[in-house]
């Protein structure tokens, strides 16, 4: 058997291979959309698949041992229409009902950020749960350059039973923000000493310092959700990821469920993280 054949062979082998993965994520995608269907129409109203879904995860909150602080979502968007706001407005509803303290989302081209932040604050307000949930909704530093002209409120975060902080990020908040943090703190240095820049003062600790006069207190992600098949962190903030687990929530957006964020909430509670010595 010559080269020329065996090549050919492996270039079919690795068609049929394409074909088939088409296939079958084709088949999961029908399937969760059809189901999708069935659960859409077979509720009365809105407000009353809220409180069964209060219910529902409260349920299992009883076995899940662990529930993460932060939870970042990383979004593979390339336009508005791959930003279901009402998926992620659920999102944030479940995470406030599980306990979680922290969700931010990410998505590299900004679409989120820059195009639909209004929109997304003015769909929370219209769906969250109920309205005690809805006053413990705390928006980020990147919501603050709106005004109240746009319906943004920010509460004062002491006093609050049970909060969750919403923050959104796109990529120049990831590697971008921190080149030009760099760049700035180094021609500081530079231009009031005249001399040769001391990079000793890089630490850990001062670059988390000056992050967070950007981005404010929070903790790094413990969990870090992502849809599709293939986990790409698409240059999401790479100083906050040391510690975090990822975990694959929905093949797409769209078809995410309750169902499966629960699932995730239960692998989570399984990981064992090492944070070295």
């Amino acid at each position: 058997m010559n080269f020329s054949l065996l090549k050919l062979l492996w270039i079919i082998a690795h068609l049929l291979a394409d074909v088939l993965e088409t296939i079958f994520y084709f088949g999961l995608e029908f399937r969760e959309n059809f189901f999708n269907f069935i659960k859409k129409y077979t509720k009365s109203s809105w407000n009353h698949d809220s409180s069964d879904q209060r219910h529902q995860i409260e349920l299992h909150l009883k076995n899940i041992k662990k529930i993460p602080k932060h939870l970042a979502v990383i979004l593979n968007a390339d336009s508005e229409k791959d930003i279901d706001l009402m998926q992620l407005t659920n999102l944030v509803d479940w995470s406030l009902i599980s306990g979680v303290n922290f969700i931010s989302f990410y998505d590299y081209k900004g679409i989120l950020k820059n195009q639909l932040a209004s929109s997304f604050h003015k769909f929370i307000q219209q769906h969250c749960t109920n309205n005690t949930d809805n006053e413990n909704i705390v928006w980020g530093l990147n919501f603050q350059h709106m005004t109240d002209n746009d319906g943004i409120k920010f509460p004062h975060r002491n006093g609050f039973k049970r909060h969750i902080v919403v923050n959104i990020y796109s990529s120049e908040d990831g590697h971008e923000k921190f080149d030009q943090l760099l760049r700035r703190e180094l021609l500081s240095d530079k231009g009031s000493s005249g001399k040769t820049v001391d990079c000793s003062k890089f630490t850990i600790d001062y670059i988390d310092e000056e992050l967070s006069k950007l981005y404010g207190q929070m903790s790094d992600p413990d969990l870090t959700v992502y849809f599709g098949n293939i986990c790409c962190t698409m240059g999401f903030m790479p100083w906050q990821i040391r510690l975090t687990e990822f975990i694959q929530i929905s093949y797409k957006l769209r078809t995410l469920s309750l169902d499966k964020y629960l699932k995730v909430l239960y692998k989570y509670a399984k990981c064992e993280q090492r944070f070295g010595k």
